[in-house]
């Protein structure tokens, strides 16, 4: 996050009368995060970085930006943008045991490990 994105929401949870620590507690997580993000110095997940923007009305918006797999991982089920060697549309889907990869081919799904990943916009209501 930057300083301008973490003022943004520094703003918005101050209009909303809210302190961080406030904040924090609402969306549970810990002081820290929420603290360093509006300082600029705190990169977080997008699952996190949801829960804030929702709580503070806010809309998250992700354009043309691969998020690697070290950094974040996509909720179960949401549908998705893969690359590894090429782009494939996938998902995460979670067995018993742990998550895991499926993409769509041309031959029906297959497991992967991709690098990155690419949220997909959501279809219009009317689709």
């Amino acid at each position: 996050m930057s300083v301008l994105e973490g003022h943004l929401i520094k703003t918005a949870r101050k209009r909303k009368g809210l302190t961080q620590l406030d904040l924090a507690e609402r969306v549970g997580l810990s002081h820290a995060p929420i603290h360093q993000l509006e300082s600029g110095g705190e990169s977080i997940s997008l699952k996190n970085l949801r829960l804030i923007a929702n709580e503070l009305d806010l809309e998250v918006t992700i354009n043309d930006r691969w998020v690697s797999v070290n950094h974040d991982l996509p909720d179960i089920e949401q549908p998705v943008l893969t690359f590894d060697q090429d782009v494939k549309i996938g998902k995460m889907v979670k067995s018993s045991d742990s998550k895991f990869w499926i993409t769509l081919t041309d031959s029906g799904y297959s497991y992967d490990a991709p690098t990155h990943w690419m949220p997909l916009p959501k279809p219009p209501k009317n689709a």
